[in-house]
């Protein structure tokens, strides 16, 4: 860790003196860079003590989408002690929120095509369906979208069936392209979220509710997960959420609000109804949309992420992100660490962080540690060597009140790095549980104490 020693150094000696935002006044630099070869140990500082649990857990609490801090309290972990409100741990919509659930809400007019007229043909399928594709190129993936296929034309077209009430029965019909199984298996992964179909087939499902239209075909389809299904088309509407402390937001995931402050779904949905005017202190309103219909996309960044590293690895466009710019106004602490991004070349992945503020005393070497075990974690269920760790930051800067205790580290020489080990038979990003890490090795010298600016 000498190039995390050298940062310490470079501040101290070359470091402008600006104010700041907690009041404490520090030592910044802009722009330093730090490259860590993950192939050369686990890059732990091991010049002061640092609590590796609190890196585990938070990491894990960030890839569930959390962002309640009582969830890491429970486990121990106080990093987010002083951000979090005191009465109920929220945090607002932090890192978890943006990696995992960042919330596109749109308005959609209703549209309905006119039925255009067809004559069954009792040799095609449900009537109407042709598959010219060759069975030779038959795969897993076109033996599902086969089926998905298949059911759509007997649901529109097949009156034998119990679903075609619900379909045919109601001018619901397959544009005529689709008619053809070659066409619609030619046209299944370019529609939004195709690539998070072919590399999640299991999660995502076709879906033509979210544009209110009546047509199955290329311009009206998309695929999505079950969860925003339920959300668009049995809750779909818009509500403003009021809290007690006055901020309000305009959303439709409840359940997600209700994770991200701990509130009781059931009890959310009897204030909407109007059988309770509040629930702890929250008020809720269902807006009108003067008839069009509210419609929710739920982008989770890091599934996105996974599936851009195994279907297209040499993509330019593996980020993810947490500066939703719409949603810092509601976040206790604006995200430091704002920008990550993916890279794959010769068999390992490697993962540059751009960190916009940073801490280097307390922060950074939580935030080395952290994306590099993230880095370790996402190539190993993609298949890939760990390659390199990029750390850049912003605002570099040592806190006027941690100047002393960053020269006591530097009168510390570097020990060698410990080493990560993952459970080898993890292989889904979210699958990952706090006793799959093993660190072997770290003979830190002892902790520093420094206070936190907040």
């Amino acid at each position: 860790m000498r190039q995390y020693q050298a940062l310490l150094r470079e501040i101290l000696d070359h470091g402008t003196l600006k104010t700041d935002r907690t009041g404490t006044g520090t030592r910044s630099i802009f722009g330093p860079q730090m490259r860590f070869n993950l192939a050369e140990g686990f890059p732990l500082v091991t010049t002061k003590k640092v609590h590796l649990k609190s890196i585990i857990h938070e990491l894990l609490w960030f890839l569930r989408g959390d962002t309640n801090n009582q969830l890491l309290e429970a486990e121990g972990v106080k990093i987010w002690r002083e951000w979090a409100r005191p009465k109920d741990g929220a945090l607002g919509p932090v890192y978890g929120k943006q990696w995992r659930r960042w919330e596109q809400v749109e308005l959609i007019a209703p549209h309905n095509f006119e039925v255009p007229p067809h004559a069954p043909q009792p040799e095609l399928i449900a009537g109407v369906g042709r598959n010219t594709l060759p069975a030779s190129r038959e795969t897993p993936a076109l033996s599902q979208l086969y089926s998905i296929w298949n059911e759509m034309l007997h649901r529109c077209y097949d009156t034998t069936k119990r679903s075609y009430a619900e379909y045919g029965g109601r001018d619901i019909f397959v544009d005529a392209r689709w008619h053809d199984f070659a066409a619609f298996a030619a046209d299944a992964y370019t529609l939004p979220n195709g690539l998070l179909k072919q590399a999640f087939p299991d999660e995502y499902e076709l879906d033509k509710d979210y544009y209110a239209t009546n047509k199955y075909g290329p311009e009206t389809c998309l695929w999505l997960t079950r969860k925003e299904q339920t959300i668009n088309t049995r809750r779909g509407r818009a509500v403003r959420a009021t809290a007690p402390w006055g901020d309000s937001v305009v959303l439709m995931d409840i359940a997600g609000l209700c994770q991200d402050h701990q509130l009781d779904e059931s009890s959310v949905y009897k204030c909407l109804r109007g059988d309770r005017p509040t629930h702890k202190g929250w008020r809720f309103e269902v807006l009108d949309t003067a008839g069009l219909l509210p419609r929710l996309r739920l982008h989770d960044q890091i599934r996105q992420a996974v599936a851009e590293i195994r279907l297209r690895p040499d993509s330019r466009r593996i980020l993810v992100s947490a500066w939703n710019v719409a949603d810092l106004p509601r976040m206790r602490l604006q995200p430091c660490h704002a920008l990550f991004q993916f890279y794959v070349a010769d068999g390992r992945l490697s993962c540059q962080l751009y960190q916009r503020s940073a801490d280097v005393f307390l922060g950074v070497p939580f935030n080395i540690a952290s994306y590099a075990l993230l880095t370790l974690m996402v190539a190993q269920v993609t298949g890939l060597q760990p390659g390199e760790f990029i750390w850049t930051g912003g605002d570099t800067h040592l806190y006027g009140n941690h100047l002393d205790q960053a020269r006591q580290q530097l009168e510390r020489a570097p020990r060698p790095l410990p080493t990560m080990r993952l459970n080898p038979t993890v292989m889904d990003i979210f699958g990952f549980q706090y006793d799959d890490f093993q660190l072997e090795n770290y003979d830190p010298w002892p902790a520093i104490k420094a206070p936190v600016a907040v």
